[in-house]
């Protein structure tokens, strides 16, 4: 009877640490998505918009990305949802690039001197 009990104690420890890495990817997985989606809803701004926003634009993006890569460090066999990531990230980098040569355009069109 005693090594029922185990069988049984084993399993559900087997299904518990199963399951919890489930949830691990799936927080993963979650997270990649949030991040995803912040990186397209901010893409589609007005450049004037972004520009007038950037500094809570990039803060967000920093919370969201670490967050998805605390999470994917949990799992194991991430490469799919790595390859997401680094995806957005890359998406998110070229925005940014855009973001700053408008904010440099209107850094000089204030600070040039007009002619009278």
């Amino acid at each position: 009877m005693k090594s029922f009990e185990r069988i049984v104690i084993g399993c559900f420890a087997l299904l518990s640490i199963i399951s919890c890495k489930n949830v691990e990817r799936q927080n993963a997985e979650k997270k990649v998505k949030i991040y995803s989606q912040f990186v397209d809803s901010v893409e589609v701004l007005q450049t004037k918009t972004a520009v007038h926003n950037w500094n809570d634009i990039q803060h967000q993006n920093d919370l969201k990305i670490v967050n998805a890569k605390i999470a994917l460090n949990k799992i194991n066999n991430k490469e799919t949802i790595e390859k997401e990531l680094n995806e957005s990230t890359i998406q998110f980098e070229l925005f940014k690039s855009k973001i700053m040569v408008e904010q440099e355009k209107i850094k000089l069109e204030t600070t040039t001197i007009k002619p009278e």
